[in-house]
């Protein structure tokens, strides 16, 4: 016989996650990046579209400057994701 392995996860939050409708998992870039998702933030000041660093694009300022921009940067990220597959990690954490 096998000696059993203790659980991470509490019997309660099993029953929590069985009695759900929506579960919302949130993880860091590397989880996605491992599928081939550019992470899009470089690093410092590091250019990531159009001469833009990451945290100009995604500003609450650029939505209001131009808005026109975010959502082409929005499909420039699209277009860049729409050939990738989940990878292990995406698999375990939707079962």
């Amino acid at each position: 016989m096998q000696p059993r392995t203790p659980s991470l996860i509490s019997e309660e939050l099993r029953q929590r996650f069985a009695r759900a409708t929506n579960i919302l998992v949130m993880t860091g870039a590397g989880v996605s990046a491992e599928s081939g998702v550019p992470t899009f933030r470089g690093g410092g000041n590091t250019a990531v579209w159009k001469g833009l660093p990451f945290e100009i694009i995604s500003s609450a300022g650029m939505l209001e400057r131009n808005l026109p921009a975010v959502w082409e940067w929005f499909n420039y990220r699209r277009g860049l994701l729409e050939s990738l597959k989940p990878n292990p990690a995406h698999e375990a954490i939707a079962r």
